[in-house]
């Protein structure tokens, strides 16, 4: 009864605290799934049963800008993650929330989205893209601009960081990617574009160099030339030499 009667006057304690504090400083986003940070950045680690309390915890603490949070574990950072960051690692029924302070809402569009539930990040992204003149794939969130005009490789290269210095020609790098990819190909008569990724020895590394690990080819490649495309009709990948106009993607990669 004591214990209860404690927890009790522990969880009124908090919520008098998060209510005097401005409704900013308590609002957190959720965007992350099923991961928690390993390194040392983490400024507290403990076991609360709220939400509630992890939230206020983290508002106690001078510099905490994000928190990952389950039933058993309750992380406060001090650092705001996005999906790639490599810090990260697996930890199942875990969700990451951001310190809304901590977004960078600035333009009028980004706070309307945020109002309506929509993370400031996502809305910045979603107007960058709208900016750009590129598509923005609710779904999946990601940007993309497919151009009809056929480049060579180089030259469509260029275009696509003309236009935003992160545009990069599309990146396949898993099934996921690739079924995305067969929808915009379909939707546009299923003709071959240039796709990101450049041989290195034995393997072939995406514009960051980084390997790629995951292709679709048609039968009886690769052979033995630079570059990665698809092939007219089944959208299977091909290796090619870059000498020959295609049509290509514009993909944004977010870093923030």
């Amino acid at each position: 009864m004591i214990m209860m009667r404690f927890y009790a006057l522990k969880v009124l304690f908090i919520i008098m605290l998060v209510r005097k504090r401005q409704t900013k400083d308590v609002l957190f986003w959720e965007y992350l799934c099923d991961r928690v940070v390993s390194d040392n950045s983490i400024l507290f680690l403990s076991s609360e049963q709220s939400l509630l309390i992890c939230v206020a915890k983290c508002s106690m603490y001078p510099g905490c800008t994000s928190i990952f949070y389950s039933k058993s574990l309750c992380q406060g950072s001090t650092i705001v993650y996005s999906p790639l960051s490599p810090e990260l690692i697996p930890m199942p029924g875990t969700r990451y929330y951001i310190l809304d302070e901590y977004t960078n809402c600035t333009s009028q569009q980004n706070l309307k989205d945020s109002a309506n539930g929509v993370p400031c990040w996502l809305a910045k992204r979603k107007e960058h893209c709208k900016d750009l003149n590129y598509t923005w794939d609710d779904e999946h969130r990601i940007c993309y601009r497919y151009d009809d005009e056929r480049q060579l490789i180089q030259d469509g290269k260029k275009k696509c960081r003309s236009e935003d210095s992160n545009s990069r020609f599309f990146l396949v790098d898993s099934e996921q990617t690739f079924q995305i990819l067969l929808g915009i190909l379909v939707a546009h008569g299923s003709r071959p574009v240039y796709l990101q990724g450049t041989r290195s020895g034995n393997l072939f590394l995406d514009d960051f160099g980084r390997e790629i690990t995951y292709f679709n080819w048609e039968p009886g490649e690769p052979v033995s030339d630079t570059y990665i495309r698809t092939v007219f009709g089944t959208n299977l990948q091909r290796t090619s030499s870059g000498v020959r106009k295609q049509r290509f993607i514009c993909q944004v990669f977010y870093t923030d």
